[in-house]
């Protein structure tokens, strides 16, 4: 009988030490919500999920990156972008402006215009892809032939004054 009085003592000293400490969690933790500091910035509690990623991101130096909204950039051939361009500025700014694409053709003229490298990719008639090149593409600028093949990746930015489909930001891929 002494033998099971002490086990069941035991358990009730287990129980209630358990009660303490769920008791002492409950009480630290608001509503069940953990309060957490990253390199002493503060991730507030009463937020969603996606917010707290957000802040703790934010709390140990993250930001966003392009990675984070990566799109793998399509190609498009100079003369069909230059055609979509003059069938319909308007629909072809809505499918291309502000899009990352690779355009392939073939070199029409290479040039500086206002202290930028500029690359013409053949395109229709007078109307061609105009590729602003970025400053460290200036060497392989140097290098093409008129005529040659040439892909460059860059930011549509629309029709130019001169009925050019204008791209920013660009880097050549020459081949052969």
């Amino acid at each position: 009988m002494r033998k099971s009085l002490a086990i069941l003592v035991f358990w009730l000293a287990v129980v209630f030490v358990l009660l303490v400490i769920i008791k002492i969690l409950s009480s630290s933790h608001q509503d069940g919500l953990i309060e957490v500091k990253i390199n002493d910035t503060e991730v507030p509690k009463e937020t969603s999920v996606i917010e707290n990623l957000e802040a703790t991101d934010t709390a140990l130096g993250k930001v966003d990156s392009p990675a984070d909204d990566f799109k793998i950039p399509i190609t498009v051939a100079a003369r069909s972008i230059v055609n979509e361009y003059e069938k319909n500025e308007i629909k072809a700014d809505l499918t291309y402006k502000g899009e990352v694409i690779f355009v392939t053709g073939y070199v029409f003229d290479i040039e500086k215009r206002f202290g930028k490298v500029v690359v013409l990719i053949e395109g229709e008639d007078w109307a061609h892809v105009q590729c602003e090149l970025q400053e460290s593409e200036t060497l392989k600028a140097a290098n093409l032939i008129k005529g040659y093949p040439v892909t460059a990746l860059g930011v549509v930015s629309g029709k130019g004054i001169l009925g050019y489909v204008n791209m920013e930001s660009c880097i050549l891929y020459p081949t052969k």
